[in-house]
């Protein structure tokens, strides 16, 4: 998944959790996406702003 931050920073997000980053740019979020994603990669956009999994607190 690739949202922007409240910060104005774009996070890429794999679904699962296991991999994150956090970019200046929507472009380099997503070719982040796509090489961590491997071949059959589906990207997903959403428009909701989101903290980085670092800043979130623990359950």
């Amino acid at each position: 998944m690739v949202c922007p931050s409240a910060g104005g920073l774009w996070i890429a997000r794999e679904s699962q959790g296991l991999a994150e980053g956090v970019f200046r740019t929507r472009q380099e979020a997503v070719r982040f996406a796509l090489a961590e994603g491997g071949r059959d990669n589906v990207v997903r956009f959403s428009a909701s702003p989101a903290l980085p999994s670092y800043l979130t607190p623990l359950p």
